[in-house]
């Protein structure tokens, strides 16, 4: 068995930003032929999005542009032109799956419209990612991290209860709504494969953050009419203690939820009489404002010991009591390492990257790296020329005219 378990599946990824080339990237990064297309002259918009090598912006150094294209090869091309949209309908015929962003009401939404594309190839899996989707009174409009964080409920949780909510950091509507659409996608290729027949997924970055992020929120309130779950130390409806803890060298996560941990973490701060007080029996109720003659003690403790030394004492009693590591500690942490966090890239002109790997381990067919980011549209004289067969005199008088 191959090691590259999508080898003969081949991808047009025509969207940039997080979401969708992230799905690409993973299936890319499992063996599929993954066709990035860039706008000429200007390419992915996170070619312009640090950071970047000392500091200088280039549109080949952009780090998010490396880490998220891995193992694809990149072409240019204007589909809006009337070439370019005959030179669409050819990499079409040539593709298993179709990636892209095009809301209903977006100019270029005819040229992914599912049921079209499928009326020519019903194999074609044809897979969306929007902020809010192909349907529903949004599903024409535009939208941001910012707006699929408010519209999930997400911010709602987020931020202080006397200032304005938050959006989640680091793009995570982007890359959830990623891996979400990578997941059905595979899925929708084992249906192809099975019945001949493809289908279109229609993924919303909102219905992904509410589905995965808000489900607390969703419960809290449908119990006990909890609204917000902002401005609290220990978050609502936790069980104290669950909280950051600062220690002699940094911070601490603390919780123990079992009334067995609880007693084992009072021992180990050598206050097994808490646990005997009736006052504080029901941890829940004193969750988000514990009563000083509890938590003061347990502050103390932690801030008499490194991390180091609270992390060996936890795990010799069995509490689920992490320390906050520093991205260089991160980085060079044994278990992460072990686990090939980090991936190595070589690629023209820039020193040997490092870059974030999968979230997903498989035994049989693991996940590897083939190729580096595409240089923007290193691979058009391969793709138009060589295997769609166009002249390189075309080639010439596309990039003249913009098409590629």
């Amino acid at each position: 068995m191959t090691s590259d378990i999508l080898a003969n599946v081949r991808v047009l990824e025509a969207g940039e930003g997080i979401a969708v080339p992230y799905c690409g990237k993973l299936l890319a990064d499992f063996g599929a032929d993954v066709i990035k297309i860039e706008k000429p002259g200007e390419g992915d918009r996170t070619r312009q999005h640090g950071p970047f090598p000392e500091d200088v912006p280039h549109p080949e150094r952009s780090g998010l542009f490396l880490a998220l294209n891995t193992n694809k090869r990149g072409i240019t091309l204007d589909p809006g032109l009337p070439t370019g949209r005959q030179v669409l309908e050819a990499l079409v015929h040539t593709a298993d799956v179709i990636l892209h962003q095009t809301t209903p009401d977006m100019a270029e939404a005819h040229l992914f419209q599912a049921e079209a594309l499928r009326r020519d190839d019903p194999r074609l899996v044809v897979t969306g990612v929007t902020p809010y989707g192909q349907f529903g009174p949004y599903s024409g409009d535009q939208g941001t991290e910012l707006t699929s964080c408010a519209l999930s409920g997400l911010s709602e949780g987020l931020g202080e209860n006397d200032r304005p909510p938050l959006a989640a950091p680091f793009s995570q509507a982007g890359y959830q709504a990623g891996l979400s659409a990578a997941s059905a996608t595979v899925l929708a290729l084992l249906v192809q494969e099975m019945s001949g027949q493809g289908q279109a997924i229609d993924i919303a970055e909102a219905d992904v953050l509410a589905t995965l992020q808000t489900g607390v929120y969703l419960n809290n309130y449908h119990f006990d009419g909890t609204r917000s779950m902002r401005g609290h130390r220990f978050g609502s409806r936790t069980i104290y203690p669950a909280s950051f803890y600062r220690c002699r060298d940094g911070f601490m996560w603390v919780t123990a939820p079992q009334w067995a941990q609880w007693e084992r973490l009072l021992a180990m701060i050598g206050r097994p009489d808490l646990a005997e007080d009736e006052r504080f029996h029901n941890r829940r109720r004193m969750a988000d404002n514990p009563p000083p003659e509890l938590d003061v003690p347990l502050a103390q403790w932690f801030m008499a010991h490194t991390r180091a030394e609270i992390f060996h004492q936890c795990r010799e009693a069995r509490l689920p009591i992490a320390p906050v590591y520093h991205i260089d500690e991160l980085i060079a942490h044994p278990q992460l390492a072990a686990r090939g966090f980090l991936m190595a890239v070589e690629r023209p002109e820039i020193s040997a990257l490092r870059l974030p790997g999968l979230p997903m381990q498989l035994s049989k067919t693991p996940w590897r790296v083939r190729l580096p980011a595409p240089l923007l549209g290193e691979h058009n004289v391969q793709l138009y020329c060589d295997e769609l067969g166009y002249d390189r005199s075309e080639l010439t008088a596309w990039r003249q005219s913009g098409v590629a």
